[in-house]
């Protein structure tokens, strides 16, 4: 089997469609856990604990923009951990486009209006769909001043090709089929961060036998394990695996 992972360690964390074992690293675990309830905070706004926390620690800042404190409380501490781990996997999905464009974090820039000096009274009720048009962003049109640099980044945001009145806009999970979060998918996507699956030995013959017996790596694990000396590793491992042969 080529292009096989010969570092034990990553073989043993992939993901079994990818050829490892699928045994998960608890870091990744843990953080994906807490991916969740970034999850909750942004489409469950009505649970109480959400309202507490939202209230305690966040005011009138945007979920993507509130700044760390250290006397924070471990599990609010969590929270941003994981907003910031995340925060790249999610995209704002513009259903209806009835949203207001001044008043929502849709940008992960925090709310358009606490980035202007001020909004023009004639635009003050514009939504999404206002300034959108043939499958783009078209500020123009709109007499309050944004920056520049802010006008730039809003334009190279994806705009929908298609508005639909049955879908609110909303955060979505760019990594599940129907844009919502679970923790499976929060962790397949944080190790695709934190390991790149193409690592291999680059010996002309990697197959399952190669990757538990030959490979320097696996070499190494199994004499730390006194389970091969140098003389007859390859002997002893045949006989522990040999239905591999």
């Amino acid at each position: 089997m080529r292009n096989t992972l010969c570092s034990t360690r990553i073989w043993l964390q992939t993901p079994k469609r990818f050829g490892g074992l699928g045994i998960r690293e608890a870091r990744l675990t843990n953080l994906a856990l807490l991916g969740k309830l970034v999850w909750n905070m942004l489409h469950n706004k009505d649970k109480l604990w959400v309202k507490v926390l939202s209230h305690k620690y966040m005011g009138n800042t945007s979920l993507w923009m509130n700044k760390k404190h250290n006397k924070s409380p471990i599990t609010w501490r969590g929270i941003q951990h994981a907003i910031t781990n995340f925060a790249a996997g999610y995209s704002f999905r513009v259903g209806s486009g009835d949203s207001s464009i001044w008043n929502i974090d849709w940008t992960q820039l925090g709310p358009l209006c606490q980035l202007v000096s001020f909004v023009n009274i004639g635009d003050s009720v514009m939504c999404l769909k206002d300034v959108w048009g043939d499958g783009r962003w078209n500020l123009q049109g709109l007499a309050t001043m944004i920056p520049t640099d802010i006008v730039q980044y809003i334009h190279q945001l994806p705009a929908p090709n298609n508005l639909d009145v049955r879908l609110p806009d909303a955060w979505t999970w760019r990594h599940a089929k129907k844009g919502e979060y679970t923790c499976l998918s929060g962790y397949y996507w944080l190790l695709q961060q934190n390991r790149n699956w193409n690592v291999n030995c680059s010996s002309p013959m990697e197959d399952i036998l190669h990757c538990l017996r030959d490979c320097p790596h696996s070499r190494e694990l199994w004499l730390r394990l006194n389970m091969g000396c140098c003389n007859n590793f390859s002997l002893n491992l045949m006989s522990k695996f040999g239905f591999m042969r």
